[in-house]
């Protein structure tokens, strides 16, 4: 009896649980660790402060694990043409799972700010 990938995967709950097991203990991690892991100094900064840093790194992880489940589903237990969308998401996952979506996240900013004022500059 030959049973498709979807069907064990529906028939398979533990699997749910230890994909989501891993991706919250793995985030739990990088959030509590990301100064060490970054090589970022703080020093006696406010509490809110360290506190803020840790929690966007944590959500980072787990968005980059949300977006890896997604791909994941997709790609592998219902089968379906690999497309844009998902070779974003893989990125996107790829960024998280290593903790680097607040960097990536602040760039971005960054640079949407510096050319928001370029283009205020010149338009002036």
């Amino acid at each position: 009896m030959l049973i498709r990938l979807g069907e064990w995967y529906a028939q398979t709950p533990i699997l749910w649980f230890l994909f989501w097991a891993t991706a919250v203990v793995a985030s739990l991690f990088f959030g509590w660790k990301c100064f060490d892991i970054h090589g970022v100094n703080i020093g006696d900064a406010h509490w809110s402060k360290r506190w803020h840093q840790h929690w966007v790194n944590f959500v980072g992880s787990l968005f980059g694990w949300a977006a890896f489940w997604i791909v994941f589903r997709k790609v592998c237990i219902y089968p379906s043409p690999v497309g844009w969308f998902d070779a974003a998401m893989m990125a996107v996952a790829y960024i998280g799972i290593i903790g680097y979506i607040p960097f990536v996240a602040h760039s971005l900013m960054q640079g949407v700010t510096e050319l928001t004022k370029k283009f205020l500059k010149t338009s002036s």
